[in-house]
């Protein structure tokens, strides 16, 4: 593919969260799944996504309808590098696993719903290093969980 075609067309990415069963208590873990639903394979940057784990405000959470407070790390960066991407082929997906505890102010107990702000910062065309998009906004499901 050129760089031309690849800058054409349009990332078909989305997402999936789901909490698992707690395993510890106090813990909330969070799978996110990406999956690209694109032709062509495409390298997606993996900063300000649960790929990286939680380095910054990356999920909206809401317990007893009140928004929950961010409490963990915020990182400013230079450049990315190579490393900081990965590759999903047509088809397949990718997941990684957080703690949401770990960097959300949550309540000792109560029903909660969390969704993923749902913006990556950069797809590239694998093939050819292109840039296809910026600042991608991507669709998903919000998860609902119960802390007791």
């Amino acid at each position: 593919m050129t760089a031309e075609a690849a800058l054409a067309q349009e990332p078909r990415l989305r997402y999936e969260l789901q909490v698992e069963p707690a395993s510890l208590p106090g813990s909330v873990s969070v799978v996110f799944r990406l999956f690209n639903d694109g032709a062509e394979t495409v390298r997606v940057l993996t900063w300000q996504t649960p790929l990286e784990g939680i380095r910054g405000r990356i999920f909206t959470v809401r317990c007893g309808g009140s928004e929950v407070a961010y409490r963990g790390a915020m990182i400013k960066r230079g450049a990315p590098g190579a490393e900081h991407f990965v590759s999903i082929p047509p088809g397949r997906s990718v997941q990684g696993k957080v703690d949401l505890a770990s960097a959300y102010e949550l309540p000792a107990t109560g029903a909660c719903d969390v969704s993923f702000r749902g913006r990556l910062l950069e797809v590239r065309a694998d093939s050819t290093d292109a840039t296809l998009a910026r600042d991608v906004e991507i669709a998903g499901n919000t998860a609902s969980f119960t802390i007791r």
